[in-house]
């Protein structure tokens, strides 16, 4: 009986530790949401991060021959995020 009991407290002590020594309160998914907002007559980048910061990056207007600025700026803004560490889950847009 006291050796069941004592391998009981062992096995319980053992996954208690396990339990929380690979347990991180900060290791949750942190996302950043990146909109483009592409309408006649104003362009921009809105990045909100998990603190609740944000950010906006100016576009040029939208119009045909500013297509390809437009699309190196939105490329430079996602790939800065990366550099911050973050990847790109999803892509959505409308055609």
């Amino acid at each position: 009986m006291k050796k069941l009991t004592l391998l009981f407290l062992i096995g319980v002590g053992v996954l208690f530790f396990l339990l929380t020594a690979f347990y991180n309160a900060d290791s949750r998914n942190k996302y950043v949401t990146m909109c483009v907002f592409e309408v006649y007559g104003a362009a921009k980048i809105v990045i909100a991060y998990e603190d609740g910061k944000t950010e906006e990056l100016a576009l040029n207007r939208f119009v045909s021959k500013n297509f390809v600025s437009n699309t190196k700026i939105i490329n430079d803004a996602i790939n800065g995020l990366s550099i911050k560490g973050y990847e790109l889950l999803s892509v959505s847009g409308t055609d």
